[in-house]
């Protein structure tokens, strides 16, 4: 599936530590701690100059393994995500599931197999994540 812009534009890959990461893209504007379980973590940085939020695992030596767009300049095989109403996501993607109910922050569409969630609120995309 063609994503852009990829976390290769943004010189990272998947499976890089938090101290490789903060060397490429420098300090994050923010950083948020998620306790998961007694045992486990996510620790959460946000670029807001690049409108992206980066999670790192605690369970595999902080690692990443997630990024979400923000951008508007965000396309999944050339259609712009961000700001797309659902039921136009829906029809560009019929394979999308929602895998919750709604919640504080929306609704969660996976697309199987691909390691995709696009999250909406409102009735509109307001994030895509990307996952390994």
């Amino acid at each position: 599936m063609k994503i852009y812009p990829s976390i290769e534009q943004y010189n990272i890959r998947f499976g890089l530590k938090r101290e490789k990461v903060r060397a490429i893209l420098g300090e994050p504007s923010s950083v948020d701690i998620i306790n998961v379980s007694e045992q486990a973590d996510l620790e959460c940085w946000t670029y807001d100059a690049h409108q992206i939020e980066l999670i790192f695992d605690s369970e595999n030596s902080y690692r990443l393994f997630s990024i979400s767009f923000a951008s508007e300049n965000v396309k999944v095989e050339d259609v712009a995500i961000i700001g797309l109403k659902e039921k136009k996501l829906l029809k560009k993607f019929p394979e999308l599931y929602c895998q919750d109910e709604k919640d504080e922050i929306g609704y969660n569409y996976e697309y199987p197999g691909e390691n995709l969630m696009f999250w909406v609120s409102d009735g509109i995309v307001k994030l895509l994540t990307v996952y390994k």
